[in-house]
């Protein structure tokens, strides 16, 4: 029986205090797909996860930012 696996095609912005300890974090969980530096220090990105890590990823990250990230799902992929 194949597997099929969902992955999860997310736009995130970390404010920019917080923008260097979390970018290790992403990228360890993340594919990043796009990123870019906003003109106030924030950074964005464009990044792909598998769908079952997605609440992971978010916990870490909004413990580590008191919950000021932005995150925006933009596509959803079923392989």
């Amino acid at each position: 029986l194949p597997i099929k696996f969902e992955r999860k095609e997310i736009s995130i912005r970390v404010p920019s205090q917080y923008a260097g300890k979390t970018y290790g974090t992403i990228k360890s969980m993340a594919t990043i797909l796009k990123e870019g530096w906003l003109d106030d220090g924030s950074w964005k990105g464009v990044v792909e996860i598998p769908a079952g890590m997605q609440n992971e990823l978010f916990d870490k990250l909004n413990a580590m930012t008191h919950g000021s990230i932005e995150a925006e799902t933009l596509k959803i992929e079923k392989a």
